[in-house]
């Protein structure tokens, strides 16, 4: 396209023909649309930024120049944005999606509103369910085990639906689970812990996993497992530094096989995690039990406390690409 210096020239002139070296845009203004959207968890939408450039008296003429802006999110845990302007429902809140690009008179840039709503989206039925961890052991009675569940979609996405699976223990003299997915040992021997969603055609998807307790005189360690999510190939590292202290670390997690880590840490700590995503990634927000809206964490941070470990803990993190 003519910049606008070439293109007046032109139009001045009643040229029609290229000039040598007119080849750069610069606008005066980007407006988004849609000005705001409102998405459910896992859904996604596509946004378009549209440059407007003036030509001194003559009229105003636009271009789409979606592909040349820079988008970003106001709070990634909320909702994240590609190169392209897709935005992905990751949490429930509102995240601010902006657009800029270099002007006729500098950086210019517009927003959009973008509000997120926690449940997963009709248009985006699970094909899949997975149970994290796959096997728990505790080993006295009344102690506990936090399992989440990860739903992946028909487009691929994996979502945190620990909270709106049916949760079920097949035997429940041995262990009891309740809706947040938390299990309590109660006498020993094993049970299977099994999920179960149900998708809006009335199709079920289902996960399991085991769950034991021994028989012991107690625990003084509370086993935390890390499980690191990825959306459209998304990577990163969760790091856990010592109960009250910033260093040393722990633990550190990254993507291997089972995508998850393991720690052992005091009953009773509170566990700070911290999320960082690779190179051109970004991180998508933690699973509810270590969710980014405690007191500790600003909506949007990349680190949560796991408070006051009671038992087993199980947490997940989510990064997009």
């Amino acid at each position: 396209m003519f910049n606008r210096t070439c293109l007046n020239a032109l139009l001045v002139a009643g040229l029609a023909l290229a000039v040598v070296g007119c080849t750069s845009t610069q606008v005066d203004s980007i407006t988004i649309s849609p000005a705001s959207q409102s998405l459910v968890v896992g859904q996604t939408a596509s946004f378009t930024a549209t440059g407007i450039i003036g030509h001194g008296a003559h009229p105003s003429t636009s271009e789409n120049v979606t592909s040349m802006v820079t988008w970003a999110s106001s709070a990634p845990a909320v909702a994240t944005v590609s190169s392209s302007g897709v935005v992905t429902a990751v949490f429930a809140g509102t995240a601010t999606i902006t657009a800029s690009m270099p002007g006729f008179t500098g950086v210019v840039s517009n927003t959009a509103t973008v509000t997120v709503t926690g449940t997963v989206s009709v248009a985006e039925p699970l094909v899949s369910l997975s149970i994290v961890p796959a096997s728990q052991i505790v080993v006295s009675t009344n102690e506990t085990g936090q399992f989440i569940a990860i739903g992946t979609s028909s487009s691929g996405l994996q979502l945190d639906v620990t909270n709106q699976v049916t949760w079920g223990s097949s035997d429940v003299k041995v262990a009891t689970i309740i809706a947040s997915g938390l299990a309590t040992g109660l006498n020993p021997g094993s049970t299977t812990i099994s999920a179960i969603w149900k998708n809006p055609d009335g199709s079920v998807v289902t996960g399991t996993a085991a769950f034991s307790e021994l028989t012991g005189v107690g625990t003084t360690l509370s086993t935390v497992t890390v499980y690191m999510v990825s959306n459209n190939g998304g990577t990163g590292t969760v790091t856990a530094a010592a109960p009250g202290t910033t260093t040393p670390l722990i633990i550190s997690c990254g993507y291997n096989s089972l995508n998850e880590c393991v720690g052992n840490f005091p009953l009773g700590s509170t566990l700070t995690l911290t999320a960082t995503p690779a190179p051109g990634d970004t991180f998508g927000g933690w699973t509810v039990n270590c969710a980014p809206n405690q007191p500790t964490a600003p909506t949007g941070s990349n680190t949560c406390n796991v408070q006051n470990l009671p038992g087993n803990e199980t947490v997940g993190a989510i990064f997009s690409n």
